[in-house]
């Protein structure tokens, strides 16, 4: 009996038909659609993430290229009750605003830096950002002429904030790139409260053809 039945197990064993040609399309279309399901929420995420990570390296450069612009900016103010800064709306690339101004300097070593009445004794333009004693505020160490006279931000059509440093006829003395995706800047000052308002715009095309734009703003006091 018991080896009868184990015959005839064996025997249906090996009679068994395997998978039919529709059940396999069937299996096969579900395996490719589940396939497709994962692999779109890892690219989705992936490129998430990576949309993210884009517009912090934007908000990071706004961030640095506005602090920058303050540190200067809040040094000009009037002379002899004369703005010592011009703004120019719409002047820059994609109608972007302009400001060209003066700051206090030290032209010689033997000259103070306040005149007699308690003001700044003279004004012009570090060379270099960051720029603090006589070497790098006048060429040739004499308040005679003040070569290097204003400092101007402004965006070129590349995207680039641009710090330029102009001579006394507004030619360029020397340039440097502080910032990069710039797409706007507006720049508008308050008198009232001697204050400026600094807006500036970054943007960026992501992997999946998303154009990233991020914005920031800075109000700066005058000091002087």
């Amino acid at each position: 009996m018991c080896r009868s039945l184990r015959k005839f197990m064996v025997k249906r064993f090996f009679d068994r038909r395997g998978l039919g040609l529709a059940e396999l399309v069937v299996s096969l279309g579900i395996l490719v659609f589940m396939s497709a399901v994962v692999y779109g929420l890892i690219g989705n995420s992936q490129m998430a993430f990576s949309d993210m990570s884009m517009g912090t390296q934007l908000r990071d450069g706004l961030r640095q290229a506005l602090q920058k612009v303050e540190l200067e900016l809040r040094n000009t103010g009037y002379s002899g009750g004369a703005a010592q800064f011009t703004i120019s709306a719409g002047a820059g690339a994609f109608g972007s605003d302009t400001i060209r101004f003066s700051v206090p300097i030290t032209c010689s070593t033997a000259t103070t830096f306040l005149n007699a009445s308690g003001d700044p004794a003279n004004w012009g333009a570090g060379l270099t950002w960051g720029c603090n004693s006589s070497t790098c505020m006048d060429a040739n160490n004499s308040c005679t002429v003040i070569e290097y006279k204003y400092i101007n931000y402004a965006l070129n059509s590349s995207g680039q904030l641009v710090r330029s440093v102009l001579g006394a006829g507004f030619s360029t003395v020397a340039s440097a790139v502080i910032g990069r995706d710039m797409s706007g800047m507006t720049i508008s000052y308050a008198a009232a409260t001697r204050t400026f308002t600094v807006t500036m715009t970054a943007q960026k095309l992501s992997g999946r053809h998303r154009m990233i734009t991020e914005t920031a703003s800075q109000n700066i006091r005058l000091l002087n």
